[in-house]
């Protein structure tokens, strides 16, 4: 983890305008930055929780939808194949990431090397943020598709889980993901559904530790 921080910090300059999403490797880079004040960057972030880290460590980091353009942008993923599509489906933010990344002129994700391989693990879902109203005919288009689909459950009793805009999401898995651009693309032109899961050229560049701990950067 410290050596993909290195390599995050090597890419920041005095006065960079820098968003910070989500993952422990995000929350490490924090930690970093607010020992270097002399950076005098200006943070953002679409994750509540990196925020309120930062507040907790002195840095004043403000949500991502307050700034116009980002120079950087760190995120994490849950997978990433070698065109730089990745899946970010565990967390449930994608509608303030996806923005995040559209307003950077770099979005670099923080990862171990294992999450990069050649097509996305499909074990993992393309998940959904979905007007509530509309969920069961998004969940039957999904099915349609040949797609098992389900709603996701929150923690409290008898709930679904919510995303910061108060919509639920429902998580999509196939046996692979060798259509999942045309899966997306289907979906996300479904009235009611907000945002997806799959991010699809927006990633310019990859800092991924590997098992030896050595950092590598990857760019396109």
């Amino acid at each position: 983890m410290q050596t993909i921080v290195d390599l995050a910090l090597q890419k920041l300059r005095p006065q960079m305008s820098v968003s910070l999403g989500g993952g422990r490797n995000v929350l490490a880079l924090t930690e970093e930055l607010a020992k270097q004040p002399s950076k005098n960057l200006k943070l953002y972030s679409p994750s509540e929780l990196t925020r309120a880290y930062g507040q907790k460590l002195g840095l004043e980091i403000l949500a991502s939808e307050q700034g116009r353009h980002f120079d950087l942008a760190f995120d994490g993923c849950d997978s990433i194949d070698y065109q730089f599509n990745c899946l970010k489906s565990k967390g449930g933010i994608h509608y303030f990431e996806k923005r995040a990344a559209q307003k950077s002129d770099e979005y670099f994700i923080l990862t171990p090397k294992t999450r990069l391989n050649e097509t996305l693990d499909a074990q993992l879902a393309l998940s959904l943020e979905v007007k509530l109203e509309r969920c069961f005919e998004i969940l039957a288009a999904a099915q349609q598709l040949g797609l098992r689909a389900e709603i996701r459950l929150g923690q409290a009793v008898a709930s679904y889980a919510r995303t910061p805009l108060g919509n639920v999401l429902i998580d999509c898995f196939a046996t692979d993901w060798q259509q999942i651009k045309d899966y997306n693309e289907q979906l996300l032109a479904k009235p009611g559904v907000v945002a997806s899961s799959y991010f699809e050229g927006l990633v310019t560049g990859i800092i991924a530790s590997e098992e030896n701990g050595q950092g590598i950067i990857f760019t396109r």
